[in-house]
């Protein structure tokens, strides 16, 4: 096994099994291996819950290949398992394995991968952040740590931040734009007046954005059309103070000293 090395099984552990249903139907344990002999399947990375299935698998792979049907048994490795809250195995229904999820959250396809790379692999002792590039040339499957992995979603979050960082501002801004769109903020296409008002404000909340998302909140104000524009009360409650409206009151002064 590419993972966990030299895997063995007593035959009296491999029992007879079926490959078609009583109608006729064939079941996945023959599917399976002919599927990956037409696509000419050289490597099998799956989950370890798959490990048992492999045995009989083997077997009907030697007999596609004497039949022509399969150039070669192809290479397995099977992967740990990724835990989620409680130590549970992470399941398909899980919130958190929901790939297309993240994408809606704001995060950064680079900072997603990176951060699932990590999951029973690490491109060295003392690092976590690395571009896809690093990980292609640096990635070896003998590698990956056989043993369980945890998902942590602060971890994710951390290491999408640390992605934004590496980001020039002009390309936070270009990704931004599909979700500020999709919150009505922006128009489509931007308007030059909306590109103005971007270009402004980005430098200031760029360096504090860990999610492409956190953009709608903390420029909707700017953006946002004049009727509907409101202040929360309980917010304007704590900011003006007696201190807050002094400020507010010497701001005209301020202003016109600085023109």
């Amino acid at each position: 096994d590419l993972v966990r090395g030299v895997i063995t099984f007593e035959s009296e552990h491999v029992p007879d099994y079926a490959l078609c249903r009583a109608n006729g139907d064939p079941l996945y344990t023959l599917v399976n291996p002919v599927d990956d002999a037409l696509m000419e399947i050289t490597h099998v990375l799956r989950g370890e819950d798959l490990l048992s299935s492999t045995p009989r698998q083997l077997a009907l792979y030697d007999a596609l290949v004497e039949l022509g049907i399969a150039r070669q048994k192809p290479e397995f490795g099977h992967l740990p398992y990724v835990m989620g809250q409680g130590n549970k195995k992470l399941s398909k229904r899980d919130p958190e394995a929901h790939a297309l999820a993240y994408r809606d959250q704001g995060f950064l396809p680079e900072g997603l991968l990176n951060y699932l790379a990590l999951l029973g692999w690490a491109i060295s002792g003392d690092r976590d952040i690395f571009t896809l590039d690093e990980m292609v040339a640096a990635f070896d499957i003998k590698d990956v740590n056989p043993n369980p992995a945890r998902f942590d979603l602060k971890k994710a979050d951390a290491i999408n931040a640390s992605h934004m960082r590496l980001l020039p501002l002009e390309e936070i801004t270009e990704r931004a734009i599909p979700f500020l769109q999709g919150a009505g903020l922006l128009g489509d296409p931007v308007t030059d007046e909306q590109r103005a008002v971007l270009t402004a404000a980005m430098p200031l909340v760029g360096e504090r954005i860990n999610k492409l998302t956190e953009a709608v909140d903390m420029l909707a104000f700017l953006l946002v059309d004049e009727a509907d524009f409101a202040v929360d009360p309980t917010d304007a409650e704590k900011l003006l103070n007696e201190d807050g409206l002094a400020v507010v009151r010497a701001m005209p002064n301020t202003a016109i000293a600085m023109r």
